[in-house]
């Protein structure tokens, strides 16, 4: 099966001159043996990675999210309220902007864990 997709892979390249770049590709695996990994790494081409690591901005990680999955977002969130006109909102208005900007953040960074999560299982 995993030949099939390779396959279809070369054909997708040669008919549109995308080709993938496999020093740039990584496969993530739970639970598999090393023989394994290395014999997906040798057919595939591509190098085997782990998790957590970050893809465009948001940490992909497998589990109960950590401390320091979350630390990205509290260094975020630090740096967006450093440059907001705080003074010109009361209390309130703060706490509210704060509310909507960490929601935010949260589901566009949780939502492709929980995706991974269903991969992984």
């Amino acid at each position: 099966m995993l030949e099939t997709l390779c396959n279809f892979f070369d054909a997708y390249g040669e008919y549109s001159r995308q080709r993938i770049n496999k020093n740039k590709n990584k496969f993530y695996t739970s639970n598999m043996s090393m023989a394994r990994k290395q014999a997906l790494a040798s057919l595939t081409g591509f190098q085997h990675g782990s998790l957590p690591f970050t893809y465009l901005g948001i940490p992909l990680f497998k589990g109960k999210p950590k401390v320091v999955h979350l630390r990205a977002i509290a260094d975020r969130l630090a740096a967006k309220m450093a440059g907001w006109k705080g003074k010109l909102l009361t209390i309130m208005g703060r706490v509210q902007l704060v509310n909507y900007v960490l929601s935010g953040m949260l589901a566009y960074l949780f939502v492709p864990n929980l995706f991974l999560g269903c991969l992984f299982t």
